[in-house]
C-alpha cells in the first residue's frame, strides 16, 4: 500500500473510531438517564421502553465499529499502532504532559463554553461575560471535588492514628500553602487534576486492613459526592435531562456531576500516570495490589514503592505545567 493510501486510510479508522466513540458515549448517555426514571418512578412508559432498546442496539453497534477501526488500524500498520498513544508515557522533562494537559483542558473547556453560551440571553458582550463567570464556578467546584476525595483520606488517617504530613489539591504552580500548628502542610495548586495526602502508616498491626481503609475513604467520599449530588439535582431540577436543557446553570450543574463522575470512575482504574520522572498511583491501583496481599507482603508492597517518594512528586508535581521554579 502506497504512503498516501496508508495516510488516508489512517484518518478514516480514526474517523470511524472517533464516531464510534461519540456515538456509544451519547447511547450511554440516554441509557443512564432512562434507567435513573425507571429506578425513580418504577416504570417506563412504551416510547421510552422503546428508546431504552435502539440506545442499546447503538451502543452495541458503536462498540463493533470502534472495534472493527481498531483491528482494521492494526492489521494494516502492525501491533504497534498507537503505541505510544493511549499510554501514559514518561517524559524527562514533562512536555508531554504538559502539552497534553493544555490541549485536553482547552478543548474540554471551549466545548463547555458553547454550551452555556447557548444557554444565556442579552447581547454578544453579556453573553460572553455570563460563560467566563460559569467558566470560573467551573473551576473552583472541581478545586472543591479535590479537596472533598481528599478530605476522606485525611479524616480516614486521623481516625486511624496515621502520622500525616501533608495535603495538596491540584498541581501546578503553589497559590497557597499553610502549616498547622500540628505541622500538617496544606497547599493549594493552580489545576484542580490531583490531589495527595500523605500519611505514614507506622503500625505493623493490621497494617494491612489500616491501609485499605484510608485508600478506601477517598474513594467513599467520590460515592457519597456523586450520589449527593444525582439526589439534589433530581429534586431541584427533576433530573439530568431537565436540568442541562433548562438554564446555564442548570448545565454547569450537570457538568460538573459528569465530570465528578468520571474522575472517580478514573481513580478506581488500576493505573499509574507519569508525571515527569515521577510516577503517580490511582486508589485503584494501591486498592488491588493491597487486597490481594497477606499483611507481610502489604507493608512490602508498601515499602517498596516507598511512599517518601510521593513527596518527592508533591514538589515537583509543577514540572509538567511549567519551568521549575525556586520557591
Amino acid at each position: 500500500m502506497s504512503k498516501l493510501l496508508r495516510i488516508l486510510f489512517g484518518f478514516l479508522c480514526v474517523g470511524l473510531a472517533a464516531a464510534g466513540i461519540l456515538a456509544f458515549l451519547f447511547a450511554g448517555f440516554l441509557v443512564i438517564a432512562l434507567v435513573s426514571v425507571w429506578l425513580r418512578e418504577g416504570r417506563l412508559t412504551s416510547e421510552d421502553i422503546h428508546i431504552l432498546a435502539r440506545a442499546g442496539e447503538a451502543m452495541l453497534i458503536a462498540g463493533a465499529v470502534v472495534l472493527g477501526a481498531w483491528r482494521l488500524g492494526r492489521h494494516v500498520f502492525g501491533s504497534k499502532l498507537f503505541s505510544s498513544s493511549f499510554k501514559h508515557v514518561p517524559s524527562e522533562t514533562g512536555r508531554t504532559e504538559r502539552l497534553a494537559l493544555s490541549v485536553s483542558t482547552v478543548a474540554m473547556f471551549a466545548i463547555i463554553s458553547l454550551w452555556i453560551y447557548e444557554r444565556t440571553d442579552g447581547n454578544d458582550w453579556l453573553r460572553v461575560a455570563e460563560v467566563l463567570r460559569w467558566l470560573l464556578v467551573i473551576f473552583f467546584g472541581l478545586h472543591i471535588r479535590v479537596l472533598l476525595h481528599e478530605l476522606g483520606h485525611l479524616s480516614a488517617a486521623q481516625i486511624l492514628k496515621m502520622d500525616r504530613s501533608k495535603v495538596q489539591i491540584g498541581a501546578g504552580p503553589l497559590l497557597w500553602s499553610f502549616i498547622s500548628r500540628r505541622g500538617l502542610r496544606w497547599e493549594w495548586r493552580l489545576w484542580p487534576q490531583i490531589g495527595i495526602v500523605f500519611a505514614q502508616n507506622n503500625r505493623l498491626r493490621g497494617f494491612k486492613r489500616r491501609q485499605v481503609i484510608f485508600t478506601s475513604a477517598g474513594p467513599v467520599a467520590d460515592a457519597f459526592i456523586v450520589w449527593g449530588s444525582y439526589v439534589l439535582i433530581s429534586r431541584n431540577f427533576g433530573g439530568l435531562f431537565n436540568a442541562f436543557a433548562e438554564s446555564a446553570f442548570g448545565v454547569v450543574v450537570v457538568i460538573l456531576f459528569w465530570l465528578t463522575t468520571g474522575s472517580a470512575i478514573n481513580g478506581l482504574i488500576p493505573h499509574r500516570i507519569h508525571l515527569g520522572l515521577q510516577q503517580l498511583y490511582t486508589d485503584g491501583y494501591w486498592l488491588c495490589h493491597l487486597i490481594l496481599a497477606s499483611d507481610k507482603e502489604a507493608q512490602e508492597f508498601i515499602m517498596e514503592k516507598k511512599w517518601e517518594q510521593l513527596n518527592v512528586l508533591a514538589k515537583q508535581a509543577r514540572i509538567y505545567l511549567q519551568t521549575p521554579q525556586k520557591r
